[in-house]
């Protein structure tokens, strides 16, 4: 028998449902430069995105009123915008259309015009790298931001993500698919070199060309070494050009990154001759830098979910949550892990009232399943058992402060979080077990 009166006129402190809303403040797409910090910030008072600038010590919102930094390519968006020298290109969300704005200005100036959407933008050599879509036919495109003159990159197949040029711009990469695949279950990597003429050459199949594989987040090093994200070994772990070939790097066995979804993701970094990633761990995330010889040094400071990541000499940056506090903007020193919130971070209870994620195990078709559990607050024994689904279905849910779960566990009720068959995070087998009748 369960227990189901409400006890939450007992706690103190009581999450409303409005409070609940109010808190769910979001951050996406880090990018840093010496000029500064730069992040996109979701607000739910108004339902805009909105570019903020941190520079010692110091943030301002740079985003003039009427505009909301927010791409609509492939419906998820992603990728909104990207630095770009002394200015900004971004996406904007009503018209769906590029924007570039000076740092020092706060009237941003169209790069392009009529019907078509930009995301998963990237900066290189005077262009814009973008995903273009219009009603029918995805395709690769560069926009000039003096002039918004396009050039057409790439055209053919009929999806895209991820463009991306070698710091020396000899190299241009991307990840493509066709229908009926997800990116999540099987995608290439392309890659086509500069020509003497300038002009971009005939692009080749770097991974994804035999046996399915799903590849994501493709990056080049200093030395215009081509790394990507691949599930070929049964978790997305970081492959790359090594003298013996398209190679596995050492990595913990373990997915560096969930489903994408969006445009724009960055949960993996090349630096030196390692990286920074981060991948979950006995149900938690780690952030850790890795060295090639499979040793990391463990940036995870007591936080539980990592993503959009950027590094330069003084910091790693993060966007990060934890059981106690919601989304945040990090930047933790290199030399001794000390941590300073940025933005976020905050909860609407404190801590001592938080119902904290216990990570389950259940049997699944014969199987086993995950997911995570939160204790009801009030007390009882027998509660009665609210279960959370995550979208996608190849999304997941995290070990963090969810406000809409802490309404429940106030209110005399458990909470399972599932990451049921088909979820990221467990593998590519586990993911794929969505298709099994």
């Amino acid at each position: 028998m369960t227990e189901t009166h409400d006890s939450s006129q007992n706690l103190p402190d009581t999450l409303t449902a409005a409070q609940a809303v109010a808190a769910g403040v979001d951050f996406a797409g880090l990018d840093v430069s010496s000029a500064g910090l730069f992040w996109n910030e979701y607000r739910p008072e108004d339902g805009a995105c909105r570019i903020w600038h941190w520079y010692a010590n110091s943030k301002r919102c740079l985003t003039p009123q009427g505009f909301s930094v927010r791409s609509r390519v492939y419906e998820y968006g992603g990728g909104s915008f990207c630095l770009a020298d002394d200015a900004l290109v971004f996406v904007n969300e009503r018209d769906q259309q590029l924007y570039r704005q000076a740092l020092d200005a706060s009237v941003p100036v169209a790069l392009t015009q009529g019907d078509k959407r930009y995301g998963g933008v990237f900066f290189s050599n005077g262009q814009v790298l973008a995903v273009e879509e219009d009603h029918n036919t995805h395709r690769l495109v560069a926009i000039d931001v003096a002039d918004g003159l396009r050039q057409l990159l790439a055209e053919g197949a009929d999806f895209y993500a991820s463009p991306i040029v070698s710091a020396d711009g000899k190299r241009l990469a991307w990840v493509e698919w066709q229908r009926p695949h997800q990116p999540w279950t099987h995608s290439r990597l392309m890659c086509a070199a500069k020509q003497d003429d300038g002009q971009w050459g005939v692009a080749v199949c770097i991974a994804g060309d035999g046996a399915e594989e799903s590849l994501q987040q493709p990056r080049f090093d200093a030395k215009s070494r081509l790394y990507c994200l691949t599930d070929r070994g049964g978790f997305w772990q970081p492959w790359g050009e090594t003298p013996s070939g398209f190679a596995a790097l050492a990595a913990a066995p373990a997915d560096h990154a969930s489903a994408p979804w969006q445009l724009g993701s960055c949960t993996w970094l090349p630096i030196n001759d390692g990286y920074l990633a981060s991948w979950s761990q006995d149900g938690s995330g780690v952030l850790g830098l890795c060295q090639a010889d499979g040793s990391a040094e463990d940036f995870s400071v007591g936080y539980s979910r990592f993503h959009s990541l950027a590094v330069d000499e003084e910091f790693v940056y993060c966007i990060a949550a934890s059981a106690v506090s919601t989304a945040a903007v990090l930047a933790i020193s290199r030399a001794d892990h000390s941590v300073h919130v940025l933005a976020g971070g905050g909860s609407p209870l404190p801590a001592e009232l938080i119902s904290r994620p216990q990570a389950l195990c259940y049997p699944s078709g014969g199987a086993e399943a995950y997911g995570y559990f939160y204790p009801a607050m009030t007390g009882a024994q027998k509660p009665p058992l609210v279960v959370f689904i995550h979208g996608g279905p190849t999304s997941a849910c995290y070990p963090v402060l969810d406000p809409r779960i802490q309404y429940w566990t106030h209110r005399g009720f458990a909470v399972a979080d599932l990451n049921y068959r088909g979820s990221s995070g467990y593998g590519r087998a586990y993911r794929q077990g969505l298709h099994l009748t």
